[in-house]
Parts: structure tokens; sequence; C-alpha cells
């Protein structure tokens, strides 16, 4: 079984309506889950504007026993390095996409690290066969991912990265990851 939430495209009449009704939707996937209805989650996709409350991220790594591919969207809210998402453990995909259009206009916007908690959650996902780590607004953020190079996923067959940002002094970074050795492949 596969939830994917999708974001409704039009513009909200003003942002307390559109906030309500993600919390509406967060809150009635976790009685769902929490009432045993999504045993057989295999996958959950989150494209909301921002990252979901952390209750909907506990309740399905405590309810969902087959979930092991899990998507979300960032927006332009600072990622809680303590988040419940960071919890997962043996996961075989795994999508930290930030969203697109979110304005901006650096051109050399710093590079954002990551929290450890996703770095520690990798590590114990030796399953991971899919990895995405992008930005879709790179003038408004560009995510380091350049840990990555210090990790190793046996069975991963599918990785999507960027947006690669131009440093200050025009290098493509991070340059770690140009630095990859042979056994990382």
């Amino acid at each position: 079984m596969q939830i994917h939430t999708r974001n409704a495209h039009t513009p909200p009449r003003n942002k307390q309506t559109h906030q309500k009704a993600r919390q509406w939707v967060v809150g009635a996937i976790e009685r769902i889950a929490a009432s045993s209805g999504l045993g057989s989650l295999s996958t959950f996709d989150w494209d909301g504007l921002e990252v979901p409350r952390d209750g909907l991220w506990r309740t399905l790594r405590e309810c969902c026993p087959k979930l092991k591919s899990v998507f979300t969207n960032i927006g332009t809210k600072p990622l809680d390095p303590h988040s419940e998402l960071f919890n997962f453990t043996d996961l075989t995909s795994f999508s930290l996409v930030l969203r697109h259009g979110l304005g901006g206009n650096e051109l050399f916007p710093p590079l954002e690290p990551l929290p450890p908690g996703l770095w520690n959650m990798l590590t114990t996902s030796p399953n991971l066969e899919e990895l995405a780590i992008c930005s879709f607004s790179s003038s408004t953020r560009i995510l380091d991912f350049s840990p990555l190079s210090l990790l190793t996923f046996p069975k991963l067959h599918t990785l999507t990265l960027g947006s690669f940002g131009y440093q200050s002094d025009f290098t493509l970074g991070p340059a770690e990851l140009w630095s990859i050795s042979p056994k990382h492949h």
C-alpha cells in the first residue's frame, strides 16, 4: 500500500485556511495509522508546502511496520535537527526535496548543512536502494549533501542529488563529492 499526498496547486484563500487543511490531513493519517488501518503501508510521500508535524513521522514509524520508503518535501522553514523524520531505520528509499518556486534571489546562497540525524538515519539503512537530496529552489536554499561521501550503500541503484550551486569562487560544490573513492560506487 502506498500513500501519496499532494498539495493543492490552487492558491489558498488565506494562509490560516491552508494550514488548517494541512493539519486536518496530517491528523487523519495519524488516526488511521494509529488504529492499525495502515499496517500494509510500504511507501509514504508527503508533497506539502512544509514538512508535516513530528507526530506524523512518529505514528508512521510506530504503526506501519512495512513502511520502507519515505519521501518528503521541505519549504522555507529550517529542518528540526531532532525531527522524528530522522528516526526511521532500514529504509529502502528516502527523498528530501526542497520545493520549487520558493523565491529568493541570492546568487550564491550558503550551503545549508543537513542535520546529523539524517546521516545517522541513512547509516541505519544498509538496504537503501534509492536516495534523493535535492533543491528546486537553488536561489533560496542549497542543501549540503557532502557528508554523503563518507557513507556506503551497497544496494543503492538510484541517486538524485542537486542542485549544485556555484560557490562564490565559481567552483561547482560540494568538492567532497567529486573525490568519492571507487569503494562507494
